[in-house]
């Protein structure tokens, strides 16, 4: 698997699916992950978060994300980490999370 680290620009990421299925992010401001492009039905994708050193970041999720459960909140824990995994089922990403 590819590991691709993405960044942020005018509070948003984009994500590029056909580059990779896990995706890393470290947070420097309030964003939004938007829809990702390329997607291929199927396949999981897995976005790990580490939350900024200092001072909690927000993080939102594109209408594509479904939780399969609690609704995704990141942790507001300084230097923390957020994994989002899910499943894309040609309709929307059905995604679980969990934080530390």
């Amino acid at each position: 698997n590819t590991i691709v680290p993405l960044t942020s620009t005018a509070g948003h990421i984009a994500t590029v699916a056909s580059a990779g299925n896990i995706f890393t992010h470290t947070m420097t401001e309030n964003t939004i992950l938007d829809n990702p492009s390329a997607l291929v039905a199927g396949t999981y994708y897995t976005w790990v978060f580490t939350q900024h050193a200092s001072a909690a970041k927000t993080l939102g999720l594109g209408g594509v994300f479904s939780p399969m459960g609690t609704a995704f909140t990141i942790t507001t824990t300084v230097g923390a980490k957020a994994v989002l995994t899910g499943l894309y089922d040609g309709t929307s990403i059905l995604y679980t999370y969990a934080q530390a």
